[in-house]
């Protein structure tokens, strides 16, 4: 009887946890932030790609549309936004593929200092921090990748034709404990772009 009292008494105190920092926070996140198809479509654009060397080019290319009032307002309430851009090079028609990798634009806003973190993992060897004071300026740090150098496995062979692929992951970002065990959440505010193909002579 006893351990049957504890029990029930465990049940009773989950209840008012689970309503408290579970739903009622669910309830106010769905509130505030609506569903992605509210987001638009993003668009990668301005792609330019200039040659380097025998095994490099750099690439240069921005999105569109990348961000309307719902993203804003989730990236001045403080969550960590991502940006992933997935890079892949390879020889044509059909050939094997000499680059792939996942590029990350990442923006962070700290309310205490009033300015924007925005990091690159792609430049540097261990990657690029920027600090940004205005709001449009960390969106137009975000929104593009420039100055690139992609590397490719084999060498470029001149008057050959390459294809390079771009298509973006938007908006994700790691949601605070504890609406990260919800599975509405952990895929909330994903968008992706379109599939960019851009076929070049090196």
């Amino acid at each position: 009887m006893i351990k049957a009292g504890l029990r029930m008494k465990k049940k009773e105190k989950a209840v008012p946890f689970l309503i408290k920092f579970i739903i009622f926070p669910a309830i106010f996140a769905a509130v505030l932030f609506p569903p992605l198809k509210a987001f638009g479509m993003a668009k990668i654009s301005d792609v330019i790609v200039t040659s380097y060397n025998k095994n490099s080019v750099i690439l240069y290319f921005k999105v569109s549309n990348a961000f309307n009032e719902d993203l804003k307002k989730a990236i001045l309430s403080g969550f960590p936004v991502k940006f992933r851009f997935y890079v892949k090079v390879r020889a044509e028609p059909g050939g094997r593929v000499l680059y792939d990798r996942v590029l990350v634009n990442s923006i962070k806003y700290d309310e205490l200092n009033n300015y924007f973190i925005i990091r690159y993992n792609y430049m540097g060897k261990f990657g690029k921090r920027l600090i940004a004071r205005s709001f449009s300026g960390a969106l137009a740090y975000m929104s593009k990748v420039q100055n690139l150098r992609v590397r490719a496995k084999r060498n470029f062979r001149p008057g050959r034709k390459y294809e390079i692929i771009i298509r973006g992951v938007l908006g994700t970002f790691h949601i605070p404990f504890p609406l990260n065990y919800i599975p509405f959440f952990t895929g909330y505010f994903l968008m992706t772009t379109n599939t960019y193909s851009l076929k070049f002579i090196y």
